[in-house]
């Protein structure tokens, strides 16, 4: 018995199928380039701001009044989840924002947190409610 070899027209479509299934795929599995990515933090208040450096220390005097943490975003993302830890009390608060500009508290809420040696990590999703993979993550430690 012979075997029966595929004519020209059905293998270009094999050959043209392949190519998008092998193109798809890639697409999907590159997908996380578009997740966004941390730049920093700042405490801001209005117009006025003030960057925070890790291990950084700040008069809560010379910050802008009612102010608040500002997560700086580059790209795409959709929500971001707080974890701070007062080193100094041993408290721990927990927040997620799904709307930017990502503050903490949430909403642009004034700090009530006082002071002491406080320890911010913040993770950035890619999907609302911090749903999917992390995009980025930064913690930072400041006094």
């Amino acid at each position: 018995m012979s075997k029966k070899l595929l004519n020209p027209l059905t293998k270009k479509l094999f050959l043209v199928s392949l190519f998008s299934l092998f193109i798809s795929i890639t697409a999907f599995a590159n997908d996380d380039t578009w997740c966004g990515h941390i730049d920093g933090f700042k405490f801001k208040s209005g117009n006025s701001s003030v960057m925070i450096n890790n291990y950084g220390t700040y008069s809560i005097n010379e910050l802008p009044n009612n102010f608040y943490i500002q997560l700086i975003v580059g790209g795409y993302s959709q929500s971001a989840k707080f974890y701070l830890q007062n080193l100094s009390t041993g408290a721990t608060y927990n927040l997620t924002e799904n709307y930017e500009p990502y503050t903490f508290p949430g909403g642009g809420s004034a700090w009530n947190y006082g002071t002491g040696v406080f320890k911010l990590k913040a993770k950035l999703y890619k999907y609302n409610y911090c749903g999917g993979w992390t995009c980025d993550t930064e913690t930072i430690k400041f006094t």
